[in-house]
């Protein structure tokens, strides 16, 4: 499957890929899904959701620093749910390298600098 490089829009594209993503079904939800993923095999990127609850990530994080998979940040979880169409998410797992390797350039790798929800387009604050 090929997927077009992202434009400027940087993060904001990279959500709208993660949608794509998730109606391909190339998008594992949730810390229990993602961990079992993880397990098998199965992910090529895990996506975290920077204001996740801290026992949240240390479940995935944990599992993470023994297995070589990239990780990249979204500053809410509101922000990755909504990416995916459903509630508030604290990660996702990427199953398919062409939607992997994109989001892997696009998305930031540590947590501080991940698109924060008042930059992203047509987010309104006041909702």
């Amino acid at each position: 499957m090929k997927v077009r490089k992202l434009g400027r829009g940087g993060n904001a594209d990279a959500l709208g890929l993660l949608g794509i993503a998730q109606r391909a079904g190339a998008v594992i939800q949730g810390v229990e899904g993602v961990r079992r993923a993880v397990r098998a095999g199965e992910v090529e990127l895990v996506i975290l959701a920077e204001d996740a609850s801290e026992g949240q990530l240390g479940k995935v994080l944990g599992l993470l620093r023994h297995n070589p998979i990239p990780q990249r940040w979204v500053a809410g979880r509101a922000q990755l749910g909504r990416a995916v169409g459903t509630a508030a998410m604290s990660v996702v797992g990427i199953t398919n390298r062409s939607f992997a390797e994109p989001l892997q350039r696009a998305l930031p790798a540590g947590r501080r600098g991940a698109l924060q929800p008042e930059e992203e387009p047509g987010f309104d604050a006041g909702r």
